[in-house]
């Protein structure tokens, strides 16, 4: 801020919306900047986009238990960046500014005033595309889809004079199937959200058809995604909670989450009950007034759908921090209808106290970004530590690994059966190392699925697939990663099938932080 702003005292209006897209902008590329640690399970991330990337089809090439629309962004940015991990940075970078600034249009579009805005998007920085989202990954990618979705409906129902806005219907309703086609629980939530608050404004501006437009236009959008890949085994592979797959949500590990944890959600509910209870004499007045109606509609279904999700998408365990952002607008809004935040005073004072307020996150993630090279970890196996590295392999640049990860990728491109450079090397890597597909040569193999954990991405009938291609030696190359403490992640029976008729030719630290798991390299033998 400069001296003149200092001097009045007063930030303009423009001067905050400039310190919105300062932050925006600001914390979603400042990840790009930076040589990142090999992320756990990104090795799914870059194999899905890698597959659209070649033009591979979704449930006809490969089989998985969601929709390929958490892949669509990532494929893009490998046709902008090249099929690199670190074009998946880039990808994520890209969708946390897209995410907020649909933040900023939502607390626009219900009146937060531009000083409290600018404290919210601090706040979701720090809790959600910042602290956890450098990379990609399925559960934040559909929530933001769900996100842009709500979006569109708030700009509908407060767009009074806008010729077109039943546009903005059909947006939602694409946003909502896109969410859906990414991780059912988040896209099926934040669709019957936003049937929710559009029965609310139904109810509130007698406008019913509305709700029908959102509602067709979201079947229209879905059968768009589906109805082409149902000849492909779809129903087999999407989890809807049919054989084989199993519900993920039950109802006492619902209960346990609520009534036993999630205090920060609770916190806030208690906040806002107060304060809805001080403000208004009765619901009724409440629910009259449209902005404040659908305020408190928004927030307190976001941090309800919080409880919910942290059930059904228990990992990683932070993907449902988006409702800190949203429930500290709403109390921060309460609490200063009357008051002017447009002072500097006040935008320093309260900025101050949210970075100190969330002071844990880059306190610990500056260590992160700054002296990760130097960075040790225990080894849980051999109780020593070991190193990380930057490559020099392109699909792996700017990526941290283990050094011994780095010489097992060596050894691999050393092998005889990848030095002769075969047209159609048939590889079956069951390891975190998928990113060797473009850096061998090979293209990941198809009619099969798209990871391997067992009972989730991958059933008993691949299993046996599986074993019986290797009793025909038909892979040239496998790659499998043991890992013991979780003997129920990789399928242990392709294990021993590999065991009896292949040979074990190496074997080297996955890149895993604890250094517990380890990458087998098998070939035929000789």
């Amino acid at each position: 801020m400069n001296s003149r702003l200092l001097s009045t005292g007063i930030v303009s209006r423009w001067q905050i919306y400039l310190l919105q897209l300062i932050v925006i902008i600001g914390f979603s590329l400042l990840p790009v900047f930076f040589n990142l640690p090999y992320r756990v399970n990104i090795f799914l991330s870059w194999e899905g986009a890698y597959r659209l990337y070649l033009g591979q089809i979704p449930f006809r090439d490969f089989g998985m238990p969601l929709g390929y629309g958490y892949f669509v962004v990532p494929a893009l940015f490998f046709k902008l960046f090249g099929p690199y991990l670190f074009s998946l940075v880039y990808a994520q970078a890209f969708l946390n500014i897209l995410t907020l600034l649909s933040l900023r249009s939502i607390l626009h579009t219900l009146g937060v005033k531009p000083a409290n805005v600018l404290l919210a998007i601090l706040v979701m920085c720090l809790t959600f595309t910042f602290p956890i989202n450098f990379w990609p990954w399925y559960n934040n990618s559909a929530f933001i889809y769900g996100m842009f979705g709500l979006n569109m409906l708030l700009l509908y129902q407060f767009s009074e004079k806008a010729k077109w806005k039943w546009l903005y219907l059909i947006a939602a309703g694409f946003f909502m199937a896109f969410s859906l086609f990414t991780k059912q629980d988040f896209g099926g939530l934040s669709f019957a959200f936003g049937l929710l608050l559009m029965g609310y404004y139904a109810w509130l501006s007698k406008d019913f058809k509305s709700i029908g437009i959102y509602f067709l236009g979201y079947l229209a959008f879905l059968a768009l995604l589906i109805v082409p890949v149902l000849p492909y085994d779809f129903l087999y592979w999407f989890n809807y909670g049919q054989p084989p797959h199993d519900s993920r949500l039950h109802p006492f590990d619902l209960a346990n989450s609520i009534v036993g944890g999630s205090m920060e959600e609770k916190w806030y509910l208690l906040l806002i009950g107060l304060l809805a209870f001080f403000r208004f004499k009765s619901f009724k007045e409440l629910f009259l007034d449209k902005r404040e109606g659908t305020f408190f509609i928004l927030t307190v279904g976001l941090v309800g759908m919080a409880f919910i999700t942290k059930v059904t998408s228990r990992l990683p365990a932070d993907t449902s921090t988006y409702f800190h952002a949203f429930a500290f607008a709403y109390i921060l809004d309460s609490l200063s209808r009357k008051q002017n935040t447009a002072s500097a005073a006040y935008i320093m004072l309260a900025g101050f106290l949210t970075l100190f307020w969330w002071s844990g996150v880059f306190w610990k993630y500056a260590g992160k970004f700054l002296n990760v090279s130097q960075e040790k970890e225990s080894s849980v196996s051999a109780q020593q530590s070991f190193e990380w590295a930057l490559s020099d392999y392109k699909a792996f640049e700017n990526v941290y690994m283990p050094k011994a990860t780095i010489a097992g990728i060596e050894r691999i491109k050393e092998l005889d059966v990848v030095q002769r450079k075969e047209e159609n090397l048939k590889v079956l890597n069951m390891s975190e190392l998928t990113p060797l597909a473009h850096e061998l040569g090979y293209e990941p193999l198809v009619n099969q699925p798209l990871w391997y954990h067992l009972n989730i991405g991958m059933f008993d009938q691949q299993v046996d697939e599986f074993k019986q291609k290797i009793e025909q030696e038909y892979y040239d190359l496998v790659l499998f990663e043991d890992i013991p403490s979780l003997t129920e992640f990789y399928p242990y029976e392709v294990r021993e099938q590999l065991m009896e008729d292949y040979e074990l030719r190496d074997r080297f630290l996955a890149p895993r932080a604890l250094g517990d798991s380890y990458i087998e390299v098998y070939t035929r033998k000789k």
